[in-house]
């Protein structure tokens, strides 16, 4: 779950242990434009602070995913602080929902409670489906704030059936479709799930079995999968931690891989290209996929060929902003995009900002 200190995530990374972070709707953004900088929307970066402010004067406790909405409005899921904050687009920073004493309660903005939450995605209403890892579940928002429980029971588990019955093992992201289907990185069970608008959860692909076998649904395999997102055509892209690829499910179920296997923090193509515990995912309307490479402290972009390129970052763990090739990262987790083409990338208590203009 997305508790978890530097230490295990180290031990994830060499492969003893699991588990972590997003996903958009696709962007299509202004053709006449580019990408040049890095700078620091909100938070300052001191650790284990969770304060309301604007811009830079905010504080975050392990903001690990983040969302748009059609506004432009941002809403990070904060790990370390049990809650789900909103930037707007000006940099304020507010509490959305969830308060700092972890729990599972269903109730209205900051009197409702979260374990340790990871990953979130919107639908096109503008509700917000959160995995909440620490409490095995899957909650949404309304845009008013309203949270409730979508499914999940509680106990840890890999139950399909109906939502009130069905299980989950520490979910760390959701994705939705366009027909309203969720679908559920359920990393501690080696899972995608599916959650069916009438609120019935199967599993989608993965044998449960830790492994990185391409094939159709329950017949392939998944090893720690941590973040998933989906593009029009209702395929799934999912970032694994235990072998640090990215594996693509079609709406019919076939599981293929990507990208990754090589060195970590290597460019390249499909098998030859590296991550380092890949982890949040986003896609552009174009097919292109942008991944926060922890590890590697970059973010990397996948082209639908499976090209990978490093979009910004040195490698070297900082928080420098500046140009794409010179900005620094430390351990970036999430990653979106608004309407407006911009990136937006959350780690280290920052929210970082690459603008398309």
């Amino acid at each position: 779950m997305r508790k978890l200190s530097f230490a295990v995530l180290n031990m994830i990374f060499l492969g003893f242990l699991f588990i972590s972070c997003n996903s958009n709707e696709d962007v299509t953004p202004p053709s006449n434009k580019s990408y040049d900088m890095v700078t620091t929307f909100a938070g300052s970066g001191l650790p284990n602070a969770s304060e309301d402010g604007v811009g830079t004067q905010a504080t975050f406790w392990r903001p690990e995913d983040l969302v748009a909405d059609a506004g432009g409005n941002l809403y990070v899921v904060e790990v370390g602080a049990s809650k789900i904050r909103k930037i707007s687009p000006a940099g304020v920073v507010t509490t959305f929902a969830g308060n700092i004493i972890p729990g599972s309660i269903d109730a209205i903005g900051i009197e409702a409670s979260f374990a340790g939450p990871s990953g979130l995605t919107i639908d096109a209403s503008g509700n917000l489906y959160i995995a909440d890892t620490g409490n095995n579940k899957i909650r949404k928002i309304s845009p008013t704030g309203v949270v409730t429980t979508v499914a999940g029971t509680g106990v840890g588990g890999s139950v399909d059936g109906d939502r009130s019955q069905a299980s989950f093992l520490a979910p760390t992201d959701v994705a939705v479709d366009a027909s309203g289907n969720l679908y559920v990185a359920d990393i501690s069970n080696n899972k995608i799930r599916k959650i069916n608008p009438s609120g019935t959860v199967s599993t989608f692909a993965g044998s449960g079995a830790e492994g990185s076998v391409d094939g159709i649904g329950v017949l392939a395999s998944l090893h720690h999968p941590s973040s998933i997102t989906i593009d029009t055509s209702g395929n799934l892209y999912v970032s694994e931690w235990g072998s640090h690829k990215i594996r693509k499910i079609s709406p019919t179920r076939v599981v293929t891989t990507l990208a990754g296997g090589g060195i970590y923090g290597v460019d390249g193509t499909g098998s030859n290209a590296g991550f380092g515990l890949p982890s949040g995912l986003t896609i552009d309307a174009s097919g292109n996929l942008y991944v926060a490479d922890v590890h590697s402290n970059k973010i990397r972009k996948i082209t639908p060929a499976g090209v990978v390129t490093t979009f910004a970052g040195t490698g070297i763990a900082g928080s420098l902003d500046g140009l794409l090739a010179t900005a620094t990262f430390d351990r970036p987790f999430g990653v979106a995009i608004d309407n407006n083409g911009n990136v937006y990338i959350a780690g280290n208590g920052k929210i970082r900002k690459i603008a398309y203009e």
